[in-house]
């Protein structure tokens, strides 16, 4: 054997030292991915999260004015809806909201104007010059910001709400960056659907703004009166909020707390959404009427998820809309404050008899919760072998498929008449003729 043989028996390393050192050098490879993706999504110091809340009201008065009063310290800043852009001939022209800006003022809280656009802007917007838009918009937006700094607002951001077909996005971010070039002294933001997180636009189209927020609700045409209607996809949300994450963009998620009047004819088919409920008396004749709220028990789970482990791009949630004391289509505020706090409210409603003369009974729904808007729920009924003479269905119930009665529920601490029936007398004086009412449940 050589020198040089003898060389490289001398320096020769086991093969099994050689693959324990690979091994342990991938171990350490992973563990310093796993920290940096970890450190991306989730911050290893605690991150706080801003609350803010949508006035969306179209008429103000005392009740609005004392909401943002009372709302005020549970919100970091408010969204105030300030008007609307829509479509007047070859041009846009701005319709004001007179918001009490004085009242605003005087919470101390920043405001972000918010402008809606019309649901017939992209259609005039795919004939017309996005400059033109851009303009119109900026004109409008510092009028209404001109009259709120007056009365001692500080307004902080535009927003655009638009809801901007998913396939026209590049356009939309033509219209945010001509837009963001006119504007002056404000920043300028825009909230954005779910299903645009599958265009392959959407990142270029938030990054025209400093930040957005990521509307999670909304509600869609029902087939018919028997048909599921969703507010909100609860279980999606996580997956949406996870997604908007991974583009690394500062984002707000804006969380429902109201609810809608949804209207069907007689043929059961529907009709139209409200914004407000209806009385039965309101209806056009044999007009059904069902009412879908968001649900504060799933909402409070998606909040503490959201706090307990929140991304890095998350800023925070909005919360949509402020309660006010007549809205009777969304929640109040001491269960939005619960809610906001990941607090899920009690639900607790039941249904009591009552008879207010012989063999003249009534259904009466009790909420004996925490909680204002249950949406609908079903209220079986034993008729123990009694003939219904006659009947009445009250406060937009209705007979479902299964016999059962359902309509809203009251509000909390509240009770309503949902039905009377009036039964044939007793055939023996031992035995009433009676109703049982079954237990109450909260409907889907």
């Amino acid at each position: 054997m050589g020198p040089g043989e003898l060389d490289r028996v001398k320096h020769r390393v086991p093969i099994n030292v050689v693959l324990l050192a690979v091994a342990a050098l991938a171990v350490i490879v992973a563990a310093v991915i796993a920290y940096r993706t970890q450190s991306r999504n989730h911050p290893t110091t605690p991150q706080t999260l801003q609350n803010s809340m949508y006035v969306w009201q179209r008429s103000w008065g005392d009740a609005v004015t004392t909401g943002v009063t009372s709302a005020a310290s549970l919100t970091d800043q408010f969204f105030v809806y300030a008007g609307d852009i829509v479509p007047d001939g070859g041009r846009l022209k701005g319709i004001a909201i007179e918001c009490d800006w004085p009242a605003l003022a005087r919470t101390g809280r920043p405001v972000v104007l918010v402008v809606r656009a019309s649901d017939d802007f992209a259609r005039w917007l795919r004939d017309n010059p996005v400059a033109t838009a851009a303009t119109s918009i900026r004109d409008f937006a510092e009028a209404q910001r001109s009259r709120a700094e007056d009365d001692g607002c500080t307004i902080t951001s535009l927003q655009l709400d638009y809801d901007c077909p998913t396939s026209r996005i590049g356009q939309y971010r033509e219209l945010l960056a001509d837009l963001s070039g006119r504007i002056d002294g404000m920043e300028l933001s825009l909230t954005a659907l779910p299903d645009w997180l599958r265009s392959r636009d959407f990142p270029a189209l938030v990054r025209t703004v400093p930040w957005y927020v990521l509307q999670v609700h909304g509600i869609e045409k029902p087939r018919s009166i028997e048909a599921p209607i969703t507010l909100c996809d609860y279980d999606r949300v996580p997956g949406y909020v996870a997604a908007a994450a991974r583009i690394g963009h500062p984002f707000l998620v804006a969380l429902p707390t109201y609810g809608h009047s949804v209207q069907f004819g007689p043929d059961g088919k529907f009709r139209k959404f409200a914004a407000e409920a209806t009385s039965a008396g309101d209806l056009p004749p044999d007009w059904e009427e069902r009412q879908v709220f968001a649900d504060p028990v799933r909402i409070a789970e998606i909040v503490r998820d959201l706090r307990e482990a929140p991304p890095r791009s998350l800023v925070g949630m909005v919360w949509f809309r402020m309660p006010v004391a007549t809205d009777r289509m969304n929640w109040s505020l001491p269960v939005l404050e619960k809610v906001i706090a990941g607090r899920a409210p009690q639900v607790a409603i039941r249904a009591e008899m009552r008879q207010p003369q012989p063999a003249l009974w009534e259904v009466w729904v009790v909420n004996d919760g925490e909680t204002d808007a249950a949406g609908e729920v079903s209220v079986p009924l034993d008729f123990q072998a009694s003939r219904v003479l006659s009947s009445d269905l009250m406060a937009g119930y209705r007979r479902s498929a299964d016999g059962a009665l359902a309509g809203p529920a009251p509000r909390a601490g509240r009770s309503l008449i949902a039905a009377w029936f009036r039964l044939a007398p007793a055939q023996d004086e031992v035995t009433s003729p009676a109703i049982v009412a079954g237990k109450v449940r909260v409907l889907p």
